[in-house]
């Protein structure tokens, strides 16, 4: 079976907010609510916990499952980075509303981190 995931290209955009020890984050050009590629910056100090919140353009209803993937040698190379989990928000009504980003460990101080994301419904 084939399954075929459909990008509405008139919807908003999503957005992503810094997590406390995160200086900068920004999507890659082209990304979009079911995938794409979010970079963030760490501070001098990083800690562990949300790097960063994404924020859907549009909420997906029910429930959805968000796969992260390394995006770059930062990512890749860093343990509490490569290890991240993503935590769905969701709304009132149960709509799917956007995911943090998660890391159990801090990740290394003043780099910069890009994450592959997938969201299956």
């Amino acid at each position: 079976m084939t399954r075929l995931n459909v990008v509405d290209t008139n919807s908003p955009a999503p957005t992503v907010a810094n997590g406390a020890q995160v200086t900068a984050s920004s999507f890659v050009a082209g990304s979009h609510d079911t995938a794409g590629i979010v970079n963030f910056t760490t501070s001098a100090a990083p800690a562990a916990g949300v790097q960063v919140t994404v924020t859907f353009g549009t909420p997906i209803a029910g429930p959805v499952f968000v796969s992260l993937d390394a995006g770059n040698n930062n990512a890749s190379g860093a343990a509490a980075v490569a290890n991240a989990n993503a935590q769905v928000t969701t709304d009132a009504q149960g709509r799917s509303t956007g995911f943090t980003v998660n890391t159990q460990a801090a990740p290394g101080a003043s780099t910069a981190y890009a994450l592959n994301y997938s969201v299956l419904t």
